[in-house]
């Protein structure tokens, strides 16, 4: 989940930009003070989302295959913060990705363990950040 976590973050740094330059908390990231540039950050974002689809053709059918919904799940948390309040929610599904795919990275398989650890972390993730 490396590569699909470091295309995740820069995605959502590029869809928020132009909310971080208005917002004095993220006024400073990189991309509102100009230290990057749209272009830099989007092949960042291609090349880091090649990175994880090839490492994960190199672990199982399973893993390449389920690669692309990974990669969109992340992107999408991003998109979440516009339209509803069960932004945590969603942020708990992102998160959830990586001990699933870390079991069908190690097992080329789904049972029901992985999926009951992954809706813990989203009820954890979820409950903690609304805290």
């Amino acid at each position: 989940m490396v590569g699909a976590r470091s295309a995740a973050m820069a995605f959502n740094r590029l869809v928020d930009f132009s909310f971080d330059a208005r917002n004095p908390r993220t006024a400073n990231r990189a991309l509102p003070k100009k230290q990057l540039t749209r272009g830099f950050v989007i092949a960042f974002i291609v090349l880091s989302s090649a990175v994880f689809v090839f490492a994960a053709s190199r672990l199982n059918r399973l893993s390449l295959e389920l690669s692309p919904l990974a990669l969109g799940i992340v992107f999408f948390y991003s998109y979440t913060k516009r339209f509803t309040w069960l932004t945590h929610l969603f942020l708990g599904i992102s998160l959830a990705c990586a001990p699933i795919g870390a079991w069908i990275a190690i097992r080329g398989s789904i049972t029901p363990v992985p999926l009951i650890l992954g809706l813990v972390v989203v009820l954890w993730v979820a409950g903690f950040d609304e805290i």
